[in-house]
């Protein structure tokens, strides 16, 4: 059974990959220092030109799977608190009375390109792996497949 299940979602990291590739998400992390940048979802987002306002979630979604599988590199950074974030701050109180001080901000993850991304970000030469896999992953390649299912 969860072979059957592997193979059934096997599909789903080539189709992110190539998502990211098609957004220029690794151009645009490249450009962002490669290996030590920075970058959040929204710093993504906002640099791939979309007018969804859902789009900062959806790139996170897409930067989370690449990053489980070692295609980007990730690191959640907490915000910082001192008297500048103090807006960023909630006390509640528990049951006994007592506060606690909650962080309102959530942690801000930021991701970077590893090794095997960089095959995707184009090089100084304009060469990148993404147009291969492009290639392969392709509407019409793919169809063709279908032809073995009618056996």
């Amino acid at each position: 059974m969860l072979f059957a299940m592997e193979l059934g979602i096997s599909v789903v990291f080539p189709l992110a990959v190539k998502t990211a590739f098609e957004l220029g998400i690794f151009d645009i992390i490249a450009k962002g220092g490669g290996e030590h940048a920075k970058l959040s979802a929204q710093d993504i987002a906002s640099q791939i030109g979309s007018k969804n306002p859902n789009a900062p979630s959806m790139v996170d979604r897409l930067l989370r799977l690449l990053a489980s599988h070692s295609l980007l590199s990730s690191s959640s950074l907490l915000p910082q608190v001192d008297n500048r974030h103090q807006n960023d701050l909630q006390v509640t109180k528990d049951e006994d009375g007592q506060e606690h001080w909650l962080i309102a901000s959530p942690q801000k993850t930021t991701y970077s390109l590893t090794a095997a991304s960089k095959y995707f970000a184009t090089d100084d030469y304009g060469f990148t792996f993404g147009h291969s896999l492009n290639l392969i992953l392709d509407k019409i390649y793919l169809e063709t497949w279908s032809v073995y299912y009618n056996f």
